[in-house]
Order: C-alpha cells, then sequence, then structure tokens
C-alpha cells in the first residue's frame, strides 16, 4: 500500500489556522444592522452570537459548537440576512417547532429577522417527505441541534446528503452537544457547512483513519505522520485537534460563556433491596426474570415475552436495554393475557426487522418504506428479504399482543418519590420508561409532561413557575427553556454526555436567577457505571474542542 497522504490531507495542510474570533468586537455593529431597537441595552447580541454571524459571513458556512442556552435560535433567525438567503429552511427536532414558531414571532418584533421556513428532523425521515427539499429549494438550510445529524446510516442524513450533493446549498449547523466521542459524528456535518475550509478530512477514509489514530491510538506509523503533518503544535493530540478546530474559518466554539449561577451535581445513595439485588443477579446470570409478584419468566418465554425484536443475549442490545430498565425496578413485556403465545408471529416479526436492519446498513435504502414499497413493485428482488417480507405480510394482521411493564421491586421509585416529596424547591423528576414516570405520578400526584404535541403545550404554557413535576427526558430533555426550575432528580441512568449536557442546559442557562442549580443523581448499579462513561466522554470532548461541559465543571456531592 502506498504511503503518500491523499489529497485530502494536502488541502488539511494547506489550510491556514486564523485567529479566534472576539466576538464582542462585533456586538455593537451588528447590533446597529439588526435590531428594532439599537440603544435598548436589552437588544443587544451576545459576543458569541456576533462571532457566529461573523464567521458564517467569512466561510458562507457555519459549524458553530455553542452551548446550550447560548443563543442559537435568534442566531439561526438572523443567518439568512447574513448569507442574503431568499429561501432559507430550519431544520429542528419535532418537539421544538411549536416554540420555535413562538420565538420567531417574539424576536420579529425587536430584531430585524427573516421568516424561516421550518422542517423537522423526523419529517425529513418520514418517506412522504422524500420530495420536500426540492418543492422548498432552499438555498440556505439552517441545522440547529445539528446532533441529531449524527447517524450516518439514517434516513435522514442520507436524505440531506443527497439533497446538498445536487443541489449545492449553503448549510450552517449549531449545536451545544455535536461532538460525543468520535470524529464520525460529525465530519461529515464539518464538510457541509464548510466544504474546502473544513478542519477535518472530507473523505471517509482519511475520517476513518483520523480516527483510529486519535482516538484509539492505533495504525500504521504513516497515519499519524499524515496527521501530524496536518495538525498545529499543541502537548496531546487531543490539544492539537483543538487548535485545528477552534482556529479553523467557519467555526466558533463556546468556551467562556458559563451561566451565571453554579451547576451542583449530589448523589443519592440508594441500597437496592434483596429482591431487587436478587433479580439483577439472576438476570445477569441466567437471562431470566423474577417479578415481584414471583411471576417467573425463563428464558424460552422472555423470547416470546420481551418487547424487542433483537435475539436474547448479553452481546444485543436487548439486554442492555432490560438492564436499563430493571435497574429501576421494571421490566416492559408483551402481554398475550390468556393466549398462548404466537411464536410465528414473533419469528417472522423479528425476521423481518433482520432483513430491514441489513439492507439499510448497506446504504441501497434509506428507510423500511421505501425497501417496502420497491420489494412491492418488483424493483428490489433480494430472495431473502423479499421471503421475510412475504412471511411478515402472512401473519403481520394478526392480533398484537399488548404492552406492560412487570415490577420486580419499587423500593427505588418509593425512594425517588421520597426524595422528590420533601423538597422545598419545586423538582422536576427526568426520567425515561412510562411505566416509571406513571408509577411516580401515583406515589407523589406530580404533573406529569410526556411526549406529543399535548403536552408540550400544557408545558410551555405553565413553565413560567416552577412546579413538582415528571417530565420525560426524551421529549423535553432538548431544546426547552426550563430556567424557572433549578432543582432536579434523574430517574434512569445516562451514559451519553450530550443527553446529560442537554438536559441540564435546560435549567442551568442564561438567565437563571437562583444562584444555585441542582442535580440529583443516583450511583448504585448501572447509574454509576453509566455517570462515569458520560463523564469521561465529555472530558473528551473538552480536551479535543475546548467546549465546556457541565458535566465536567459541575460541583460534586453527596447528599445528606
Amino acid at each position: 500500500m502506498s504511503t503518500a497522504p491523499p489529497e485530502d490531507v494536502e488541502r488539511l495542510r494547506e489550510l491556514p489556522l486564523e485567529p479566534e474570533i472576539d466576538g464582542a468586537l462585533y456586538v455593537v455593529a451588528l447590533t446597529r444592522r439588526f435590531s428594532r431597537n439599537p440603544d435598548n441595552p436589552a437588544q443587544t447580541l451576545r459576543p458569541l452570537q456576533a462571532a457566529m454571524l461573523t464567521q458564517a459571513r467569512r466561510a458562507r458556512g457555519l459549524l458553530a459548537l455553542a452551548g446550550c442556552g447560548s443563543g442559537k435560535t435568534l442566531t439561526s433567525l438572523l443567518l439568512p440576512l447574513v448569507l442574503e438567503s431568499k429561501r432559507p429552511l430550519l431544520l429542528l427536532p419535532a418537539a421544538m417547532r411549536a416554540q420555535n414558531k413562538s420565538d420567531q414571532a417574539e424576536y420579529a418584533r425587536h430584531w430585524k429577522t427573516h421568516p424561516v421556513e421550518v422542517m423537522s428532523y423526523e419529517g425529513l425521515s418520514s418517506p412522504g417527505q422524500v420530495h420536500r427539499l426540492k418543492e422548498l429549494s432552499p438555498d440556505l438550510i439552517i441545522c440547529d441541534e445539528a446532533h441529531h445529524l449524527k447517524n450516518l446510516k439514517s434516513a435522514r442524513v442520507r436524505r440531506l446528503e443527497a439533497y446538498l450533493i445536487a443541489s449545492k446549498t449553503r448549510l450552517c449547523a449549531l449545536s451545544g452537544t455535536l461532538v460525543s466521542r468520535s470524529l464520525r459524528d460529525f465530519a461529515h456535518v464539518a464538510n457541509w457547512a464548510l466544504k474546502v475550509w473544513s478542519p477535518l478530512p472530507r473523505h471517509n477514509r482519511v475520517i476513518n483513519i483520523w480516527a483510529q489514530v486519535i482516538e484509539e491510538d492505533d495504525g500504521p506509523k504513516y497515519h499519524r505522520a499524515w496527521i501530524d503533518s496536518t495538525l498545529p503544535p499543541a502537548p496531546t493530540i487531543e490539544g492539537r485537534l483543538h487548535r485545528r478546530l477552534r482556529e479553523s474559518r467557519g467555526v466558533v466554539i463556546s468556551s467562556d460563556e458559563r451561566v451565571g449561577a453554579s451547576l451542583v451535581i449530589e448523589t443519592r445513595r440508594f441500597k437496592p433491596s434483596p429482591r431487587l439485588r436478587t433479580a439483577l443477579a439472576q438476570l445477569l446470570a441466567t437471562q431470566s426474570v423474577v417479578t415481584a409478584t414471583h411471576e417467573h419468566l425463563e428464558p424460552a418465554d422472555v423470547e416470546l415475552m420481551l418487547r424487542s425484536d433483537a435475539l436474547w443475549s448479553p452481546k444485543d442490545s436487548i439486554y442492555a436495554r432490560v438492564w436499563a430498565q430493571m435497574v429501576t425496578g421494571c421490566v416492559y413485556i408483551w402481554d398475550w393475557g390468556t393466549r398462548a403465545p404466537d411464536t410465528e408471529w414473533v419469528e417472522a416479526r423479528r425476521g423481518w426487522g433482520a432483513a430491514v436492519r441489513g439492507v439499510l446498513d448497506s446504504g441501497v435504502y434509506d428507510s423500511e418504506a421505501l425497501l417496502k414499497q420497491d420489494i412491492e413493485s418488483g424493483k428490489y428482488t433480494g430472495a431473502r428479504v423479499v421471503s421475510a417480507l412475504r412471511a411478515w405480510h402472512a401473519v403481520k394482521d394478526r392480533k398484537p399482543p399488548n404492552t406492560r411493564a412487570l415490577w420486580v421491586d419499587e423500593s427505588w421509585v418509593q425512594d425517588v418519590a421520597l426524595w422528590a416529596t420533601t423538597q422545598k424547591d419545586p423538582p422536576i423528576i427526568w426520567v425515561q420508561l412510562q411505566a416509571v414516570a406513571e408509577k411516580l405520578a401515583a406515589l407523589t400526584g406530580f404533573t406529569m409532561y410526556g411526549s406529543g404535541a399535548e403536552a408540550s403545550a400544557r408545558l410551555d404554557s405553565a413553565k413560567s413557575k416552577a412546579h413538582p413535576c415528571i417530565m420525560s427526558i426524551s421529549a423535553h430533555g432538548t431544546g426547552k427553556n426550563l430556567q424557572s426550575w433549578g432543582n432536579q432528580i434523574i430517574a434512569h441512568p445516562l451514559a451519553h454526555p450530550a443527553r446529560w449536557e442537554q438536559m441540564l442546559a435546560r435549567t442551568h442557562r442564561s438567565g437563571q436567577q437562583r444562584d444555585v442549580v441542582t442535580c440529583v443523581r443516583y450511583a448504585h448499579s448501572l447509574f454509576g457505571r453509566a455517570f462515569r462513561k458520560a463523564t469521561a466522554n465529555a472530558q473528551y470532548i473538552y480536551d479535543s474542542t475546548g467546549q465546556e461541559q457541565r458535566l465536567l465543571y459541575a460541583d460534586r456531592t453527596t447528599c445528606k
């Protein structure tokens, strides 16, 4: 194999380092340009917002690793003016659409914003939206919460990439949690946004080489030599990557705009009951489940009852999923009622799911629905996949089982409820599992905000005053301004640093009036393991980008 560096490495060698922009130098000029009342101190851009707008103008695109609550919404509404866009499109999570509509109306009262068409990432994934991008024909795509574009295999990423290649449309990407643990998560987004100005490789082969050397400390010596020739000096390779990112045109990384309130993460001790310890040990040793009602599910029953299509083994995702459920005291199962489990339905469903995953992983299709359409029209003829669909079609109309939560032990949810109901400062209980949310609502009487537009509307109308409540992490842990609250407990093991950063930023953000924002977490079993993993990955993000991480700068204490 030749050791000569590819063209992409030559581009990176020649890419100049540029001094990091001091946004404060541009605040006055940009405020006067865009504010409807520039003499009002309350209508002044932040230095970070000014830096993002200035870098976008210089690079004709933007990669902003801007912390949660740093003013990305207003920035996204001013970017079309800076880039002279006539047909801008804003991509964001579906749960944020209602709030964005309200934000656009409010900002338009005070700022000379450009009306922006909005499309959700979930809509971009839908087969029914295949032609929507072409119909809108945007000349600028602004991706707020751009971490939703990390997965290269997802339908939304493939669909967006195809449009960008065909149209040459410019793109701005903004996120407080775009970087997680690998360059592979965001190198393609940097390429879309900055093109030849991207500080990262533009070709997959070189991206993989960089990831192998920087993240895994592996690969032949000449690969490291390539990277050494493209990165500026620093004590560590993570530090060199940090400099390369921060000193590149079109890149903005927030680092020193911390919230005025301090952040404290408290550890609450909990000793699992003998019943829960026995159930967790049995799950690990025998892959069977014993419940509080002494129902016993043998491995063969679990195959038919656990609500999943994966096979049951420690290497499969179902094992991790069941463990994360079990540590909270419950496990989701299919409830066949008085019927015997329908093994044919289970096997056909599992077989079709496996076939779909295999095809999507190959990159030929970007969604199950499109694959199904081509099979039915005869365009796709792969024998194994076609056979799997036929088997599933033969049984899919049979009555499916219900889903219910089997409670192994309730001592942990009772402890969460005990903490919550004794708080003087109204708390948020952050949950991931519906069964846990419902159990806690029954124990505490707190208002519950789950998924869906109705729950978001209720929360938006009530969020001006803190009140005891239970919130879905998936539905409300991103994009919401919940600065009325400052006291919370995490009722689910979270291992991903982006989840922590996003969730903590709902309350620990600019505008928070408290001196201290508190977050309580558990440390037993998977809770502690997940927290340690999230903290380690947050350290990598900080070392390689310089982007502040709440998990790292929060004070740590133990609950009394």
